[in-house]
């Protein structure tokens, strides 16, 4: 519901900035051409789409750590529970012992759980409440796996042992794809700044020569229009920008929201680009 309420704020913020520039007659379309060939316009409009983006890349970037941290810190949780019920510990005591350590976030939820049987839950009840609060995967695969075990009677310590080397593999898994992933997301990186080099070879080596080559010949005239393919230029980059920076969210994290921070980072290079060397 956050997620939800920041994204549409952002885009509810970019849209209205939008609409005052066109309001203000800072932009008005206008044949042959669409786009705007004003630089200035294009460098405030990239700077809206940066600015709307910015909020959501943050709250992202802490919705992906903080997800991190939860499931990483699965398997020591798993790990010392069994350790407690091996010494002869019932599940919710040794719950309740072992939220008294650091697993980062996860320890918050566990002690939510405690406050839940302490207040005259069945352990059952705290822990898929746990799980539909927190709406992880991992977390409700480890909420059921517990409901389990305390059913399983005598078989708690297998099970939890079981569930220890599981979620240890999914976590060394995604580990291991992540650092296999990373090289691709770099080629993302590479192709924004190749297309960037070109889109400044074209304009200053080709084009502007050209332009000022064929100024008094009225044969060109309206043909070349330096303006006209430096907009083009440059919000073909952004396009590049925003959704390379997805994909590269995509490959690496698995997730298209994860790669808003590599989209505002190559957006924001993009806009420095066409602004400092005058592209």
């Amino acid at each position: 519901m956050q997620r939800l309420a920041v994204w549409s704020t952002s885009i509810l913020v970019m849209g209205a900035g939008f609409l005052l520039l066109f309001l203000s007659g800072g932009y008005v379309p206008r044949l042959p051409y669409i786009v705007p060939l004003d630089v200035e316009v294009n460098t405030l409009m990239g700077l809206l789409i940066l600015l709307g983006l910015l909020s959501p890349c943050v709250m992202e970037y802490l919705n992906m750590k903080w997800r991190r941290q939860i499931e990483s810190n699965i398997p020591p949780f798993l790990r010392d529970l069994s350790e407690y019920v091996r010494s002869g510990a019932t599940l919710p005591r040794g719950i309740e012992e072992v939220s008294k350590r650091n697993y980062g976030p996860l320890t918050k939820e566990l002690k939510d759980v405690v406050k839940g049987i302490v207040f005259g839950e069945t352990l059952d009840s705290s822990l898929m409440q746990m799980a539909k609060r927190n709406g992880l995967p991992q977390v409700m695969r480890m909420s059921t796996i517990l409901v389990e075990a305390r059913r399983s009677g005598g078989r708690v310590i297998d099970v939890l042992d079981g569930s220890t080397a599981l979620f240890s593999d999914l976590d060394n898994f995604k580990r291991q794809r992540y650092a296999q992933m990373k090289p691709y997301s770099l080629l993302v990186y590479m192709a924004v700044f190749t297309f960037l080099l070109v889109s400044y070879v074209v304009l200053n080596q080709f084009l502007a020569p050209l332009c000022a080559a064929s100024s008094g010949s009225t044969f060109l005239q309206g043909v070349l229009d330096y303006g006209y393919y430096r907009s083009i230029l440059f919000w073909s980059s952004v396009m590049e920008s925003l959704f390379g920076g997805l994909l590269a969210g995509k490959m690496s994290e698995g997730s298209l929201l994860a790669g808003t921070r590599h989209s505002i980072l190559l957006l924001a290079v993009t806009i420095a680009f066409f602004v400092t060397l005058g592209v």
